[in-house]
């Protein structure tokens, strides 16, 4: 070190160095890792810089597959990143497609200290993999890579193909592309995570390069999703929507919501029922889109759908316009679920709903609701008797009919006990049993109805008498 340190000039320097090469060529490493070079343009000469390249290359020309000299390796690698110069790149890929062919050669299935030494070079290396070599190391690496069964380094090897593949010009780059979507789509979250930290990561990667990457693996992650809506895919779209919505089109993200709350299997329905909820309330241009089309599917009676999946859509539709708080959709939903009692395959539905409609509706709940009373009262009892669900629902608010709808209904009775018909006749005594509101100023009215029902069939005397007292009592009591 004493001559070094007489040295003055980048020639004399690299003469002493080549000297030491010559007669113990691994004494140079330890000499090249303690050097310091004092600052001054005579050790930047372009023309003889410090070391010379050619002492590195002969280093480099030492990299072997060997494990007994993995840090012979290393300590060569550190010092090639320490004085680094663009003539090392093409020597060091090619130690390390050498490296990585022995081992192929062997069948080799794990990572051992050489090819974790490989994997580190390139990614740590100061420059890219060269379009002339990386055909070569990224088809060494795909073969290392698919013969390993362990996730873990199937992850690392994935990262330095990635970087290897990204060099391929694009004329040579085949399959090899789609070769990183397929596997990396595949992955579970954490190691999918670390590959997209990975990507974002390395600028070493051309921008457009990059973001076609990661915009082919989510989509091929969401087609994957959408076919197999498993928790675990749950947690990657989690990943993916709150992360990289940017790359998510909207008519993907309504396909994935549309189907996996209208066809899943229930189970996977309560899974990702409460993160579905989110995004539809989140989207504001998808949600009237999303409302819609469930609209659609609960109308369609020929969509098929997994039993009882209609009235959780239907759940699943309300809890989103609850949480929006929108009058505009309110109205719209609250109106809709009165037309359930128009559509046979819904009309089941209707009784549970109603009272959303009225929460709904609020304020115009009376208004629809008389509407509808007034309107089912005044067509003939065949029709009435074969929607007695409907007005039995409406009378479960018979507290917010107004006088008219009282009248039309009271009617109803009027006209059922007077035809004699024991069909209609039941079905007036049935709904008097359960103690509807009716119209005072139709008492007398019905009261006379029923009098000449029993007087022609006085049999049925035992059965009206305690609704007919009832009736007589309330109106004495409204006489006083």
């Amino acid at each position: 070190m004493k001559d070094f340190k007489k040295a003055l000039t980048s020639k004399e320097i690299n003469e002493k160095l080549k000297e030491l090469g010559e007669k113990k060529p691994l004494w140079i490493i330890q000499v090249l890792k303690d050097l310091k070079l004092p600052k001054g343009k005579e050790y930047k000469n372009f023309n003889n810089p410090v070391p010379n390249p050619e002492i590195i290359k002969n280093l480099i020309s030492l990299l072997n597959e060997k494990e007994e000299n993995i840090e012979l390796n290393k300590n060569i690698i550190s010092i090639s990143y320490k004085f680094w110069h663009k003539e090392y790149i093409d020597l060091i890929i090619q130690k390390c497609i050498h490296i990585l062919n022995y081992y192929n050669q062997q069948n080799v299935s794990s990572i051992n200290s050489p090819i974790e030494l490989v994997l580190g070079i390139i990614e740590n290396m100061p420059e890219r993999v060269p379009p002339n070599l990386s055909l070569g190391i990224a088809d060494q690496l795909w073969s290392l890579y698919t013969r390993c069964p362990n996730q873990e380094e199937k992850v690392k090897i994935m990262k330095s193909y990635i970087l290897s593949v990204s060099s391929i010009p694009r004329s040579q780059i085949g399959n090899r592309f789609t070769n990183i979507i397929g596997q990396i789509a595949a992955y579970n979250l954490p190691y999918f995570k670390e590959i997209f930290k990975f990507i974002s990561k390395y600028k070493k990667i051309d921008g457009n390069w990059r973001w076609n990457l990661e915009n082919n693996i989510i989509q091929s992650s969401l087609n994957n999703i959408l076919n197999n809506p498993i928790e675990s895919n749950l947690n990657k779209f989690n990943f993916i929507y709150s992360k990289k919505r940017r790359f998510i089109q909207d008519n993907e993200l309504k396909q994935i919501i549309i189907k996996i709350v209208t066809q899943s299997s229930d189970n996977v329905f309560e899974i990702w029922r409460s993160q579905l909820i989110k995004a539809t309330i989140k989207e504001k241009n998808l949600r009237e889109s999303i409302i819609n089309e469930l609209k659609k599917k609960i109308e369609d009676p020929n969509f098929q759908i997994p039993k009882d999946r209609r009235r959780k859509i239907l759940d699943f539709l309300l809890e989103v316009i609850k949480k929006l708080h929108d009058d505009s959709l309110n109205t719209q939903i609250g109106e809709w679920i009165f037309k359930f009692s128009e559509i046979s395959h819904l009309q089941p539905l209707f009784p549970q709903y109603l009272n959303e409609a009225n929460n709904l509706l609020r304020s115009k709940f009376r208004t629809y609701i008389n509407a509808k009373v007034k309107n089912l009262c005044s067509k003939n009892l065949d029709f009435i008797n074969s929607q007695l669900f409907v007005l039995n629902a409406y009378l479960k608010f018979q507290n917010k009919l107004d006088r008219e709808a009282l009248i039309f209904f009271t009617d109803v009775l009027i006209r059922a006990i007077q035809s004699r018909n024991s069909t209609f006749v039941n079905m007036a005594y049935n709904l008097l049993v359960e103690g509807v509101k009716i119209d005072t100023r139709k008492k007398r009215d019905l009261i006379d109805s029923i009098e000449s029902l029993i007087l022609h069939f006085p049999q049925e005397k035992e059965k009206w008498e305690r609704i007919l007292s009832e009736l007589k009592i309330s109106k004495r009591k409204m006489k006083k």
